[in-house]
């Protein structure tokens, strides 16, 4: 009965924390990690994040065609939801 208790109430606390934070904006141009597709051998230590991709173009409120860092275009289109910015220290 506890238990029940502690899962609602963090369900609420979450609940009202994902109210208040708000999602980064990606704009064109900008640097991104994207989220390595599920891979069914993918260890539990190895990295989840793919190397460093451009912002091609805004498709829609959250999907994104990408571009490599040469330019050339990735095939697929991408959701923000899989996608983080990046900042990188070069310049």
């Amino acid at each position: 009965m506890g238990m029940l208790c502690v899962i609602g109430q963090n369900e609420k606390v979450a609940r009202v924390y994902n109210t208040r934070v708000k999602p980064g904006a990606l704009e064109e141009g900008d640097l991104v990690k994207r989220a390595f597709e599920k891979i069914e051998d993918h260890d539990k230590l190895a990295a989840t994040w793919e190397d460093s991709y451009l912002i091609g173009h805004k498709i829609g409120h959250c999907t994104f065609k990408l571009a490599t860092m040469e330019g050339e275009p990735v095939s697929k289109t991408w959701n923000s939801v899989h996608l983080r910015k990046y900042f990188s220290a070069k310049k």
